[in-house]
């Protein structure tokens, strides 16, 4: 009678009744089949590993003029290559590294034959934040030891490419700078990596590597600038009126240049016998490159030009001029107009 009337009550399920003392283990089967559930549900997902890697960066900053006192921009993008479990986030920690060379202060540089040209990478467009190094996995930039975090979601496949941009300068002011090509990096770009997590840079436990390149052109240029030459008032040219003026040239560091002077714009003039007019008349004049009045300058190269080397910075020379006795023309305001011409 027992087992009947747990059959009644406990339908389906009367074997698994006790036949002594009328209790039902129905209650086991279910918290039994509920731990089952449980470990389910608590076992976690497995997680693929991740990688991570870099294609590295090129900068050029084309032509950089060392007499400009402005600085010289360029932009590049830096690409990374991740893949792991679909729908995760990676952490990478970028750090750049001082690369080869350094100058003075362990600041980033760019090499041309002896001279060293500074420029600096940036992690915003308007270049106020450098971006360095922790020293984590490269060597540490130590004027500024940062990098920068950058969290990308891998897609459906495991994987994700972030780009992300790189600014770059040279600064203006650098006048020593020798004429050619510059160079400056190495593999010098350090990654550090993993699943986001609660840390922040540098955190993870995977590592890679990758390579900067930045190269300038300084270019064999000059500048020039100069001074009117004065022979003030004069009522009789009796006797010699000498005066002078002051050539300014700025050629790039090693730059081999030749001053020339033309005979000016006074009718029938030479480089020997150079004419200011004034209406009718003229006033015959001449230009020398030594104080002694006896070496013409002119516009011949190899002649009876100037010759020097640039050093990047300004360089003066004085011009000896000097009106010759001669007959006296009318009064009036006597000028002329010189060319002069660096050649380099």
């Amino acid at each position: 009678m027992k087992r009947v009337l747990f059959e009644g009550r406990h339908r389906g399920l009367s074997r698994l009744a006790s036949t002594s003392g009328g209790r039902c283990r129905h209650g086991a089967v279910i918290k039994f089949a509920l731990a089952i559930l449980v470990m389910f549900a608590l076992t976690p997902v497995p997680t693929a590993a991740q990688t991570c890697g870099t294609s590295g960066l090129n900068i050029n900053y084309g032509t950089f003029n060392p007499a400009s006192s402005g600085p010289t921009d360029a932009a590049t993008t830096l690409q990374f290559f991740c893949s792991g479990t679909p729908g995760q986030t990676i952490r990478l920690c970028v750090e750049f590294g001082p690369g080869s060379p350094t100058i003075i202060g362990g600041y980033r540089a760019m090499q041309g034959g002896s001279s060293l040209l500074r420029h600096e990478l940036f992690t915003n467009a308007s270049r106020t934040t450098i971006w360095g190094s922790w020293g984590n996995v490269v060597s540490s930039y130590v004027p500024y030891p940062n990098g920068l975090q950058i969290d990308t979601v891998l897609n459906g496949a495991g994987n994700s490419s972030p780009i992300v941009n790189v600014y770059g300068r040279v600064f203006g002011g650098q006048t020593g700078m020798t004429a050619g090509g510059y160079y400056g990096g190495g593999n010098h770009i350090g990654v550090r990596y993993g699943y986001a997590g609660g840390a922040g840079c540098p955190s993870g436990s995977g590592t890679s590597t990758g390579s900067t390149n930045a190269f300038a052109t300084v270019n064999s240029t000059c500048t020039v600038s100069a001074t009117a030459i004065n022979f003030g008032a004069a009522g009789s040219l009796g006797a010699n009126i000498d005066t002078t003026g002051t050539i300014t040239i700025n050629c790039v560091n090693g730059t081999a240049y030749s001053i020339g002077l033309s005979a000016g714009t006074g009718s029938g003039a030479t480089v020997a016998a150079r004419k200011m007019t004034g209406g009718a008349a003229t006033v015959t004049y001449g230009v020398y490159s030594n104080v002694g009045h006896t070496t013409v300058w002119g516009d011949t190269i190899g002649t009876n030009t100037v010759a020097s080397t640039g050093t990047g910075g300004n360089q003066n020379f004085t011009a000896y001029a000097r009106v010759p006795a001669q007959a006296t023309p009318p009064s009036g305001v006597y000028t002329d107009t010189i060319t002069v011409t660096v050649t380099y």
